[in-house]
């Protein structure tokens, strides 16, 4: 299906992508490529002849840095044809999104000139890779101890997020409630809660909510959460996180 009622092609664009990493030897670099696969040019719409529509890029990504990856950020800088003609008025960022096997990358644009052939993109894309980072996971200890308080963590601490556990006077015995500050709790990208053996309890569902400027996640467990069981948080770090630039050149329009 096109949903912009235009002409579309398959393009081949590859851009390689090097990165020093710091927390690496000065050697290592990050393994990242960019493939555009396919253009959806608004231009040349034979049904009426409209001039107006928009570019549309679908890239995907490949590589090491890639495939360790479960979240990315795309900032686009710059878009301009080879007349010169800015296909955006200003630089944009996207949220962040969860990674999967086919991550849901695309570059919205202006159109270019109609006699254009090439366009060329700058920008980055920042990639959640929580190996990156071994206090990305933390872990609270008998963590239900305290229910309509803040957990107390060295480790949320240094990275700045306030969670709370709801009250569970409410609630069966199989589930929990957490909360805090919208913006904090997107840096909270996984929860799981241990058995005082260290076993995982098994998730049967989870959801996410928000109310004003909080955000909440529930999840209900398989059984309920026995006496002195502990929560892991997966956090989003800055060590966490690695922005990689890159440059799609000349890219041929169809």
């Amino acid at each position: 299906m096109n949903p912009l009622g235009t002409l579309h092609r398959t393009v081949t664009a590859v851009a390689l992508l090097a990165l020093a990493v710091p927390s690496l030897p000065v050697d290592a670099q990050a393994d990242a490529r960019l493939t555009v696969g396919k253009i959806k040019d608004g231009r040349h719409r034979p049904a009426s002849g409209d001039p107006t529509g928009e570019l549309l890029i679908f890239p995907s990504w490949e590589g090491k840095e890639v495939e360790a990856a479960k979240g990315f950020q795309l900032t686009v800088t710059s878009a301009r044809d080879e007349t010169g003609k800015p296909l955006m008025e200003q630089p944009w960022t996207t949220a962040w999104e969860t990674m999967n096997v086919s991550p849901n990358l695309w570059i919205r644009l202006r159109n270019p000139e109609r006699g254009a052939s090439t366009v060329t993109v700058t920008g980055s894309i920042a990639l959640y890779i929580p190996g990156r980072d071994p206090d990305a996971d933390v872990k609270v200890p008998d963590a239900l101890a305290r229910p309509g308080r803040a957990f107390v963590s060295s480790g949320l601490k240094d990275a700045k997020i306030d969670v709370y556990l709801a009250s569970r006077d409410q609630l069966s015995e199989s589930t929990i409630v957490l909360y805090g500050l919208a913006d904090q709790m997107a840096r909270v990208r996984g929860v799981r809660v241990l058995r005082p053996d260290g076993t995982e309890l098994e998730q049967a569902s989870s959801s996410t909510g928000s109310s004003g400027e909080e955000k909440v996640i529930e999840i209900a467990f398989s059984e309920p959460i026995p006496k002195g069981a502990a929560i892991v948080f997966r956090l989003q770090t800055e060590k966490s996180v690695l922005t990689v630039p890159f440059e799609l050149k000349d890219v041929p329009l169809p």
